[in-house]
């Protein structure tokens, strides 16, 4: 259970997660009535731009998931779908992307809508049999694209930039400029936040009364949040002036652990069962003290005529402690292969996070001392006990 909250909380984006933001504006527009402190997951279409063209902010990138069809060599007959994901150059500088081979499209092609792609390794291997794919082409349904890059080991979990998805969804294979995506019409696949009469219109969600848009900043530094946030406000107040919004200003800006909390990425049912654990734990520790006392009890006379023969209440007390140390150590070896054993069932389970379990050699160091700990632990009180006795007692015992 150590091992599966080591998981669940771990930070996906260790080098820049306190500066890494994702803001969130309560549109207030006619038809849509805000629920207490609840505010959209993602923006507006006309917000996320606005956003993404301010000069407030290092870098930022708007995410949208997509299906696209990879056409290899092979034929159209070997087709194959592929997660793509609609962003821009920025997103791989933001969230500190590694590439096996190549980089990112530039600027100029997102503003341009340029027929460029970064794709996975697992994309490249399959594709082409290699991770040096740059330059090579990629027909993506009737159309053509170059590769400009290949990411390597990457895969953050919990996948915090698209929680709408699953934390631990399996990741994207490819990466496009999210202005090529619109100029060819390939619809993202969201789960846009509507409101108003009617249906609104899923081929132009832009024009839409809808929250569909999920974005990203980077600031200079962390201490920049707040100076971003009166920003943000301050977009809230020049909107409600131009007529778009009518409510005052709520706005949230929160950080890559911070978002991860509000969405509750750890699952209760983890946290009910390392509760669990823990409890049964220390059951355990008392039950085996309860038995150590029984065990030092019966060697009372042992013990008394040890004390008589002049070893001090120290000496015996770290023999005693010395003799339970192989069941420590005894313990702690059981202790690691039932986990093994428990961590090969666990991924038998439904539950996605449960895949992604990682045996990291820390927590397998922790556990073996948490085993060697609970063990002495139970020892110190029962041991304490008996050389407290009397010896002449003892021995009459």
């Amino acid at each position: 259970m150590m091992m599966v909250l080591h998981t669940l909380n771990a930070d996906p984006l260790p080098s820049a997660s306190d500066r890494v933001f994702h803001p969130q504006l309560e549109p207030s527009v006619a038809g849509r009535s805000a629920s207490g402190d609840e505010l959209p997951d993602a923006l507006m279409w006309d917000d996320a731009m606005n956003l993404l063209r301010a000069q407030a902010g290092k870098r930022k990138a708007t995410l949208l998931e997509g299906q696209v069809t990879v056409v290899p060599r092979a034929g159209a007959s070997y087709s194959y779908f592929a997660k793509a994901l609609f962003t821009q150059a920025a997103f791989f500088q933001m969230f500190r992307v590694p590439f096996a081979s190549g980089g990112s499209w530039t600027r100029s092609d997102d503003t341009d809508g340029a027929h460029v792609v970064v794709v996975s390794n697992d994309l490249a291997q399959r594709t082409f049999g290699s991770v040096d794919a740059v330059g090579h082409t990629l027909r993506l349904g009737d159309v053509d694209f170059r590769i400009v890059g290949v990411i390597g080991n990457w895969n953050p979990r919990p996948r915090f930039y698209d929680l709408a998805n699953g934390p631990f969804a399996p990741g994207e294979q490819i990466f496009m400029p999210l202005n090529t995506s619109r100029a060819l019409s390939i619809a993202p696949r969201s789960s846009p936040a509507c409101w108003g009469d009617g249906m609104p219109d899923m081929a132009h969600l832009d024009r839409a009364p809808c929250t569909w848009v999920a974005f990203w900043v980077e600031l200079e530094t962390a201490k920049d949040r707040d100076s971003y946030l009166k920003f943000l406000a301050n977009y809230s107040n020049q909107q409600k002036a131009a007529g778009r919004f009518y409510g005052a200003p709520n706005v949230r800006l929160s950080n890559v652990s911070e978002w991860l909390t509000a969405n509750r990425v750890v699952p209760s049912a983890a946290r009910l069962q390392s509760f669990i654990a823990y409890s049964f734990l220390l059951i355990c520790i008392f039950n085996a003290a309860g038995l150590l006392m029984v065990m030092f009890l019966r060697r009372r006379r042992e013990l008394g005529l040890r004390r008589a023969l002049g070893a001090t209440k120290r000496q015996v007390f770290l023999h005693l402690l010395a003799e339970t140390s192989g069941l420590a150590l005894a313990s702690a070896v059981g202790g690691s292969l039932l986990t093994w054993a428990a961590l090969a069932i666990l991924r038998t389970r439904p539950e996605a996070y449960y895949a992604d379990i990682q045996v990291n050699a820390w927590m397998i160091l922790m556990g073996l001392l948490m085993a060697i700990i609970a063990t002495l632990a139970a020892t110190f009180l029962p041991a304490w006990q008996v050389i407290r006795g009397n010896p002449y007692l003892m021995l009459k015992s």
